[in-house]
C-alpha cells in the first residue's frame, strides 16, 4: 500500500499497514496462495533494485512495483475458496515529475487491465463480488472500466495506517463519507490545462545541465520551461458543469453505505448582510453514516464570458 507522496510530500513512516493486515484484522481470511504469489514478486522485485530503490527512497520514499502478469490459472483457481475479491490499484504523486497520459500513470497498465476482466469475470460467474481499492494520489481514467467491478473505494494515500483504514471501511467498522474534492473526467484532453501541460515530458527533461555550466542561453521550449495558461477562469466543475461536458465522477460526488433524506434548505440575512443556510439531514437507511452537505453559490449579476477552450 502507499501511504504518501514523494518529495516533500514524503515523510518517514515507522511501518506501512498492508491491506493484508487490515482485513486479518478484522476478522477475514486472506487467500494464502494469492498472498504467497504477490510476496515473491514482491521480494524478487525489490531484490531486483535493490542499489536504485535504496537512493531513490532517501528523498521519493519505497518505489511503487507495477503490477505483475498474474497467471489466469491462479484466479480461476481461488473462486472456490473466497468470497469476494478485492483488486487494490496504486499510483504515487509528488513534486519532481509531472502527470503523463501513459500506462501507469493516468490510464490503467495493460496488466492492470487484464488483471480486472479476468477477476470479474471468474467472479462474477460464480456469483461473488469484486472491490477495487484505489490507492492513489491524483485523478485517473475510470471511465473505460468503472462498471466491471461491484464497488469503487477510493482511498487516496491516507497514512501508515492505510492498510487498516481501508479494511476498515470494507468490513463496515466505518463508512465512507467523503465527497470527491475534483472532477474525474472521460479523457485525459477533456481538461482544458491538458492542452498546455507537459504530459508526454520525462522527469527532469527542462534542466540543462550543459547551459548551466557552459553559460550558454537555451531557447526555452513550450511546456518544458514554459506553459500558456490558457484556461482562463474554465478550470474544474466550473468548465465541465458550464460546458456540458460528460464526466465519469462529478466533483462533489461520493457514495455511502446508508440513504439520506435532505430537508427544505434555509437562508437568512441578517441586518448586517451576513448570510446564513441551513438543511435538515436525516439518515434514512438501515446503518450508521454521516453526510457532507454541499453548497454552491455564484454572482448572478458577474458577466457571462465565453468558453474558448474547446478544441
Amino acid at each position: 500500500m502507499i501511504a504518501g507522496g514523494t518529495g516533500s510530500g514524503n515523510v518517514n513512516k515507522a511501518y506501512i499497514r498492508n491491506l493484508s493486515d487490515g482485513l486479518r484484522e478484522n476478522g477475514l481470511t486472506v487467500d494464502p496462495t494469492i498472498e504467497d504469489w504477490y510476496t515473491k514478486y514482491i521480494a524478487f522485485k525489490k531484490a531486483d533494485n535493490a542499489v536504485s530503490a535504496a537512493r531513490i527512497s532517501m528523498l521519493l520514499g519505497d518505489a511503487v512495483l507495477s503490477e505483475p502478469a498474474t497467471p489466469k490459472k491462479l484466479i480461476s483457481s481461488s473462486v472456490k475458496d473466497n468470497d469476494i475479491a478485492v483488486i487494490t490499484i496504486g499510483r504515487n504523486a509528488g513534486e519532481g515529475a509531472d502527470r503523463k497520459i501513459t500506462n501507469g500513470d493516468w490510464t490503467l497498465t495493460a496488466e492492470e487491465r487484464e488483471l480486472l476482466q479476468n477477476v470479474t469475470d471468474e467472479y462474477h460467474a460464480a456469483g461473488k463480488k469484486v472491490v477495487v481499492v484505489l490507492n492513489i494520489g491524483g485523478v485517473i481514467e475510470t471511465a473505460s472500466w468503472k462498471d466491471l467491478p461491484d464497488a469503487i473505494l477510493l482511498a487516496w494515500t491516507p497514512g501508515q495506517e492505510v492498510g487498516y483504514t481501508v479494511a476498515d471501511v470494507l468490513k463496515g467498522k466505518s463508512y465512507p463519507s467523503g465527497k470527491l474534492p475534483m472532477t474525474f473526467p472521460v479523457n485525459y484532453f477533456d481538461i482544458p490545462s491538458s492542452f498546455n501541460f507537459p504530459y508526454e515530458v520525462s522527469s527532469g527533461s527542462g534542466f540543462d545541465f550543459s547551459s548551466f555550466f557552459s553559460g550558454r542561453k537555451k531557447e526555452p521550449k513550450k511546456d518544458i520551461d514554459y506553459i500558456n495558461y490558457e484556461e482562463g477562469i474554465w478550470v474544474g466543475y466550473r468548465y465541465f458543469t458550464t460546458a456540458k461536458k460528460e464526466v465519469s465522477y462529478p466533483f462533489g460526488y461520493g457514495l455511502s453505505y446508508t440513504s439520506f433524506q435532505y430537508g427544505k434548505p434555509s437562508v437568512k440575512v441578517d441586518k448586517d448582510g451576513n448570510i446564513s443556510a441551513s438543511v435538515t439531514i436525516t439518515n434514512t437507511g438501515k446503518r450508521t453514516g454521516k453526510e457532507i452537505v454541499e453548497l454552491y453559490v455564484l454572482a448572478p449579476e458577474s458577466p457571462v464570458q465565453e468558453i474558448s477552450v474547446t478544441r
